[in-house]
């Protein structure tokens, strides 16, 4: 089997499994008429992630229900699900599946669309599968597969499998404890209501879970059954809600300030994947494949290989920041809508599980959002993982810092304090921070915001945040007059500014770069997905220059309401845009497992290619961007360039695609120059 895969950069792990969800099976001839064209799709769509399953070659997946688009009780439903599993029969390793309501019934509730679970449609899944609810270790860890669809039932399985569950853990003591099904325990709160919601455990069930899981120290608990993705912890115990292969739920659509995607939102085809669970010594790392609902062959898509990238908790060197114009999350009531038949209080993860998935280090975000309850609870949890808060706030509330400090002086990692109309703060900030600084120890950053600033081709003003470039020799050696130990000053890359040539001027100033550190604030800017990949990858790759700096992203996501559109990171659906993949490819590239001390920068232009460089012994890494037209004056021409390269070993890199080809030949040097020379980024690790 081809590997689709490159695992190469990626923490060494005891083992791996893959889990997936709601695949639907769906028996469909051509001329079957259909509710949703995007139904013709699923079995292509599932097939094909069978195939990249086998790739990846785990030690055994996990499905978590639903196998099959029919329910019990319907015509086809004995037939659908023995061609699912003779579908599944292609699968190399050991098959898990877990029932879900279309393959015993819904929960139950009067409200839900089929028929709740019975006896006799339990006893023919038992007689037909395996049992239900049942364990299997693997190394020191013990897996739970459990039946969320008989719990509040009354029927005698229902007190089976509570007493069975109840006697494992206490056999399991000392064992990592992974529990799976098909319901999540709730999406929002752990007191969400229940009847008429189509979408969680009902009460007593859902306590009794939660306080049995909290006694054992269950480590992960793992759902499907929603098709969209949500994250949740119970003290220590992390409860992932997991996204379909084959289609999305519509009225989860509703969260987003975005036009419906296609067929009234059952294709949004972005959020479609499976799921790489990585068993680490402390830790298990979860990384989301995207297929983007992909039927296409293996063995085409195999020439060039997907990079999995490290998360965020495993790239502790990496600058990567994010400034959060939007808050991290929002919570939406989604409206009435089958097979709801209440309103569901709903939160958007996606924006904070792009997070992990890119290495975020960092976020920048406003002192209001460690106000709200409900933002701070979030962004306390990106804390935990090892992502560092830093909180802005304008000179005229500086009153409050000392307060604040104290309530959260172990989870904010940075006060900014914004100078408006100034570059330099008030006598009475500085005797403050003065004081402040002879009390606790904190690290303080300075940012000016600066109005009147002419933009070409606007109207009117705007309003600057960060210093200039050439305003930094001036700030450093008045602070120094005044003996204010400011640790960090904040830094603007304006659009007319080169990222590569402005970090690497500011860190050259003398004495700068030894006393403190630079905060870089990079808008995006553009309507243009490649030119912002460019200026992300260009600013992240001259980072690596100097350890320490950090590097704050603006926006998350699109700004398309205001008189400054911009694209993001992720568009108003929360889907990655190309920059997503790019700085998440070069995060790991640079700043992961394979580091290397740089011994000399380059820049070279030729053939209208702009060649930033990094070397050291034995090894080149070379980000390659759109440059000046072709000048023949410059060297090296391409020529000399592919022959030099022909005579070593090197990978490239398709950074928006977060595609790897190693071994790569001249040829696939020209074509990725090609790519360049249209916008796009890429990179070439050489070695000699």
């Amino acid at each position: 089997m081809s590997h689709y895969y490159d695992r190469t950069q990626l923490l060494p792990a005891e083992f791996e499994f893959v889990v997936l969800a709601d695949t639907h099976y769906t028996r469909i001839s051509p001329d079957t008429r259909v509710e949703f064209e995007g139904r013709r799709k699923q079995l292509t769509r599932i097939a094909h992630v069978l195939n990249l399953i086998n790739s990846l070659n785990p030690e055994f997946v996990i499905h978590l229900g639903d196998l099959t688009q029919e329910a019990p009780g319907s015509e086809n439903f004995e037939i659908s699900r023995q061609e699912a599993l003779d579908q599944i029969e292609r699968v190399d390793s050991k098959w898990h599946q877990v029932a879900g309501n279309h393959e015993v019934g819904d929960k139950p509730d009067a409200t839900m669309p089929t028929h709740p679970v019975s006896r006799r449609i339990l006893a023919a899944y038992h007689e037909n599968m395996r049992s239900s609810w049942y364990s299997f270790n693997h190394g020191k860890c013990s897996f739970i597969i459990l039946n969320s669809q008989i719990f509040n039932t009354g029927i005698p399985e229902e007190n089976e499998q509570c007493f069975w569950l109840e006697n494992l853990l206490v056999q399991l003591e000392g064992q990592r404890l992974f529990v799976f099904m098909h319901l999540p325990l709730f999406i929002l709160e752990r007191t969400e209501s229940y009847t008429g919601h189509y979408d969680n455990i009902g009460e007593p069930a859902r306590s009794w879970l939660i306080e049995l899981f909290q006694k054992h120290s269950v480590e992960l608990v793992i759902n499907g059954h929603v098709h969209f993705q949500f994250l949740n912890y119970i003290g220590q115990i992390r409860l992932l809600t997991l996204g379909s292969t084959s289609f999305t739920r519509p009225g989860f659509a509703h969260l987003f300030t975005s036009a419906s995607p296609p067929e009234n939102a059952r294709e949004d085809v972005a959020k479609l994947g499976f799921y790489l669970f990585r068993v680490l010594r402390n830790k298990v790392d979860v990384h989301f494949l995207r297929t983007g609902g992909d039927c296409k062959d293996l063995k085409i898509l195999c020439k060039n290989q997907r990079l999995i990238t490290l998360l965020a908790n495993n790239l502790e060197d990496s600058p990567l920041g994010l400034t959060l114009r939007n808050p991290i999350t929002n919570v939406s009531q989604i409206p009435i809508a089958y097979p709801s038949t209440i309103r569901q209080d709903v939160r958007n993860d996606y924006p904070l599980l792009s997070c992990f998935e890119i290495g975020v280090k960092a976020l920048r975000v406003p002192l209001k959002d460690i106000r709200d309850n409900e933002q701070w609870t979030r962004l306390s949890l990106l804390h935990d993982q090892g992502i560092a808060i830093c909180v802005f706030l304008f000179e005229s509330e500086i009153h409050k810092l000392p307060t604040i400090i104290e309530e959260f002086m172990d989870t904010v990692s940075n006060w900014e304090i914004q100078l408006p109309g100034s570059i330099f703060p008030l006598a009475e900030t500085i005797e403050l921070l003065k004081d402040l600084q002879n009390k606790v120890k904190i690290e303080v950053s300075l940012c000016p915001v600066i109005p009147d600033q002419v933009i070409p081709g606007k109207q009117l003003p705007r309003t600057r945040f960060g210093y200039r470039l050439k305003e930094l020799e001036n700030i450093k050696s008045q602070l120094d007059k005044i003996n204010l130990q400011i640790m960090n000053i904040c830094c603007r890359i304006g659009l007319d500014e080169n990222p590569w040539d402005v970090i690497r001027l500011a860190y050259r100033l003398k004495n700068l770069g030894k006393a403190r550190k630079l905060y870089f604030l990079i808008e995006l800017g553009y309507q243009d997905d490649n030119r912002n990949s460019c200026r992300a990858v260009e600013a992240l790759f001259a980072a690596a220059l100097f350890r320490g700096t950090r590097i704050f992203f603006d926006p998350l996501i699109d700004i398309d309401r205001t008189m400054d559109v911009s694209l993001g990171i992720l568009d108003t659906l929360c889907n990655p845009r190309p920059v997503f993949h790019a700085i998440r490819c070069l995060n790991t590239i640079l700043y992961g497992l394979l580091q290397w001390e740089i011994k000399e920068e380059n820049e070279i232009q030729w053939d209208g290619v702009k060649e930033l460089q990094f070397i050291n012994n034995g090894r080149k890494l070379s980000l390659l961007l759109p440059g000046s037209p072709k000048d023949e004056n410059r060297d090296p021409p391409l020529k000399a360039t592919s022959l030099l390269l022909k005579e070593q070993s090197f990978t490239l890199y398709l950074l928006n695609q977060g595609i790897v080809l190693h071994e790569a030949n001249e040829g696939h040097f020209i074509e990725m120059v090609a790519k360049v020379r249209n916008g796009e980024p890429c990179l070439i690790d050489i070695k000699s």
